[in-house]
């Protein structure tokens, strides 16, 4: 999942950059299209960058999946994220309230007064911007990872946590192309969520229930699936252990 967030984080990055850099050559015929641009267009690729950045972060310092630090750190998270919101205020209040006084302040390539010199970097130093763009792409970018988080835990007290309260620790020690293996085999199956379950919903299951990135699990399958012989040889080995099991319990409950 880590590896996942890191890619689309490059992806969004690259799309935001062609994005400035076309409003830099081409220019703005007015204020208004230079605040519609500021205002509109440019907060929503920015914050698809900054939501998948900030995703990356978060995995990278993450306590282990199943330690007892793992539930305060994400809630850790979402508070830094309130003081955010809270610290900018004003200007969510502003946005909110569907005024367009301050528009010319706000959203133009000047320079802000007072408290709000401090609202955001751009990446560009060499040309000049609206600073409150980028605080509103990070309100943008942080409303998606709050819900991410929350989603997460979600999902990690629906499946981890056992009868006793306490969350059992499972870290898959096996390959990853076995475990894309047996991914691929549940998925076509078609006996999670009545057939609907995709190959993206049982890896982000998988990486967040084993603690592991399975990377690029597509290219892990065509490798593979281009195997000529023993392509599922996980699964093969899993039917000989299991059938190898039930021989010796059937030995020792006849004995």
């Amino acid at each position: 999942m880590l590896q996942q967030h890191r890619r689309m984080a490059a992806a969004c990055l690259e799309m935001f950059e062609r994005l400035m850099q076309y409003a830099q050559d081409k220019g703005f015929a007015d204020s208004a299209e230079e605040i519609r641009f500021f205002k509109e267009m440019r907060p929503g690729p920015e914050s698809d960058w900054m939501f998948h950045r900030d995703v990356s972060a978060l995995l990278a310092a993450a306590p282990p999946v199943g330690s007892e630090q793992i539930y305060a750190y994400y809630q850790q998270a979402l508070a830094d994220i309130a003081a955010f919101f809270n610290r900018h205020g004003f200007l969510r209040t502003y946005l909110q309230s569907g005024q367009e006084l301050l528009d010319d302040k706000l959203f133009t390539r000047c320079t802000v007064p007072g408290e709000l010199a401090d609202w955001g970097a751009c990446l560009y130093a060499d040309w000049p911007t609206a600073r409150c763009s980028t605080v509103l792409a990070a309100f943008y970018a942080k409303e998606k990872v709050s819900a991410w988080i929350e989603s997460y835990l979600q999902r990690r007290q629906g499946y981890n946590v056992t009868a006793t309260g306490h969350t059992p620790v499972l870290q898959w020690t096996g390959s990853k192309a076995a475990l894309v293996e047996l991914l691929y085999a549940l998925q076509q199956s078609g006996m999670l969520n009545g057939g609907k379950a995709t190959i993206k919903d049982l890896a982000d299951f998988f990486c967040d229930a084993f603690t592991v990135d399975l990377g690029n699990y597509y290219r892990s399958f065509q490798e593979l699936r281009i195997r000529k012989k023993n392509r599922t040889s996980f699964l093969d080995d899993l039917k000989t252990r299991l059938i190898r099991y039930m021989d010796e319990t059937d030995l020792n409950y006849n004995g």
